[in-house]
C-alpha cells in the first residue's frame, strides 16, 4: 500500500470519532472526520479519500442514504465504504450491502479488527485499480494494433486485385492461384481484425445495447438476400418451417447485432460447410416464454475436438469449406458473447462425415426470450 492513504471517518458522535482516530493513529493514514453525511460528501468532493468508515445511524441523512449518494456520484462512486453499526443482524447488514457498502464493522469497535479490515479493503482497492489500468492498456493496444495492421492489409488486397486484373495474368494459372491465395489470406486477416474489434466494442458497450422485439421473418429475409449468390453457386436449397411468409415470431434481442453478428455468421458457416445440392433447414418453435431457432445442414460436420473449443476465443477453429471457402475461425466466440448478452443460449450438436456417413451435418439451436411476451 502507498504511504499516507486518506480515510474519512463519519459519525455524529464526537466521542466515537475521537476513539476511531486513536485506534487508527500510527498506521500511516491521513484521517479526515465528518459529523454528518452532508459534511462527508462536501469533504470528499474537495479531497477524495481512499476509504470511508461510515456510521449508519445519524440524524438528517443516515448512513445508508449517504452511501447511496456516494455511489451515484461520478467522481466518488468507487471509494470503498465500510459501515459502522451496533445493529449486527442479517437484515440490517443486507440493507448496507444493497446500498453499496463493502463491509460491516460492529460497535463497539475492536482496534485489531478495525485495522485489519481497513488494510484489507485498501489493498483490494489498489488491486482493482491495477486491474482496470491493465484492461485499459490492453484495449488501447488492441485498438492500435487493429488500426495499424488494417492499413497494410487493405494495401495488399488492393494490389492483389489490381494484379489479378492485369492482361495476361489469367493465362498463368500458377501465378494467378498464388495471387488469389495472397488476396484470400489478406481478407481472412481483415475478418479476424473485424471480429476482435467487435468483441472489444461489445465488452465496452454491452449495457447500451438497445434490446427489444426482433422479427425472425425480417432476419431470415435479410440473410437470404445477402447469401443469395452463395446458395445459388452451391445449388443449396433453403427450407423454412413454418414457411417464411407465415412467420410471425419475434425474439428479444438487439436487431442489428443479432442479424449481422449472430444469424448471418451461423448461416454463412452452414453454407460454407454444406455440400453442393444439399439442404439447409431452418425451424422456428415457440415454447412458452422462449423461442427456439434451429439451423440444420447436411454438411461435413464438426470434429469433437473442435466442437469442444468452438466458443473459446483463444483457439482458432478455422477450416476450409466444401468448396475451398476460407474463414477466420473466430466468429463463434462473438456469437456466444452476443447470445449471453441477450440472455439467451446456444446449443450445437454435430455428426462429422467420417464418423456418420450418410447422417452427417450440424445443428445449431438458439434459445431466446419471446419478444411478444416481454
Amino acid at each position: 500500500m502507498s504511504e499516507k492513504e486518506t480515510i474519512l471517518l463519519v459519525d455524529d458522535s464526537p466521542t466515537i470519532l475521537s476513539i476511531l482516530k486513536e485506534m487508527l493513529k500510527g498506521n500511516g493514514f491521513d484521517l479526515l472526520t465528518a459529523s454528518s453525511g452532508k459534511e462527508a460528501l462536501t469533504i470528499a468532493e474537495e479531497q477524495p479519500p481512499d476509504l470511508i468508515l461510515l456510521d449508519i445511524v445519524m440524524p438528517d441523512i443516515d448512513g445508508l442514504d449517504t452511501c447511496r449518494q456516494f455511489k451515484s456520484h461520478k467522481q466518488l462512486s468507487k471509494i470503498p465504504i465500510l459501515f459502522l453499526s451496533s445493529f449486527g443482524d442479517v437484515q440490517n447488514k443486507m440493507k448496507g450491502f444493497e446500498a453499496g457498502g463493502l463491509d460491516y464493522i460492529n460497535k463497539p469497535v475492536q482496534r485489531e479488527e478495525l485495522i485489519a479490515r481497513v488494510k484489507i479493503h485498501l489493498e483490494l482497492k489498489h488491486l482493482q485499480e491495477e486491474l482496470y489500468q491493465k484492461i485499459e492498456d490492453k484495449e488501447r493496444l488492441i485498438h492500435v494494433l487493429c488500426h495499424d495492421i488494417s492499413n497494410p492489409l487493405t494495401c495488399i488486397s488492393v494490389w492483389a486485385e489490381l494484379i489479378l486484373g492485369m492482361n495476361g495474368i489469367g493465362e498463368n494459372v500458377n501465378l494467378s492461384n498464388k495471387i488469389q491465395r495472397i488476396l484470400l489470406s489478406a481478407q481472412q486477416a481483415a475478418e479476424i481484425i473485424d471480429h476482435v474489434r467487435e468483441m472489444e466494442k461489445l465488452s465496452r458497450q454491452k449495457n447500451s445495447l438497445q434490446m427489444g422485439p426482433v422479427s425472425v421473418k425480417e432476419v431470415i429475409s435479410s440473410a437470404l438476400l445477402i447469401f443469395e449468390n452463395q446458395l445459388k453457386n452451391k445449388d443449396i436449397t433453403f427450407r423454412c418451417n413454418p414457411a417464411l411468409e407465415e412467420l410471425e415470431t419475434e425474439i428479444f434481442a438487439e436487431k442489428i447485432s443479432f442479424t449481422t453478428n449472430v444469424f448471418n455468421n451461423l448461416f454463412s458457416n452452414s453454407i460454407k460447410f454444406s455440400y453442393p445440392n444439399s439442404v439447409i433447414t431452418f425451424i422456428v418453435e415457440e415454447k412458452e416464454e422462449k423461442v427456439h431457432l434451429v439451423l440444420k445442414d447436411e454438411g461435413i460436420g464438426i470434429p469433437s475436438d473442435l466442437l469442444e473449443n468452438i466458443f473459446n476465443p483463444g483457439t482458432s477453429t478455422s477450416r476450409s469449406g466444401t468448396s475451398g471457402e476460407e474463414g477466420s475461425g473466430f466468429g463463434m466466440p462473438l456469437v456466444k458473447k452476443y447470445m449471453d448478452y441477450y440472455g439467451g443460449d446456444i446449443l450445437i450438436s454435430s455428426h462429422p462425415k467420417e464418423a456418420f456417413p450418410g447422417q452427417h451435418g450440424t445443428e445449431v439451436q438458439l434459445i431466446l426470450k419471446n419478444g411478444k411476451r416481454i
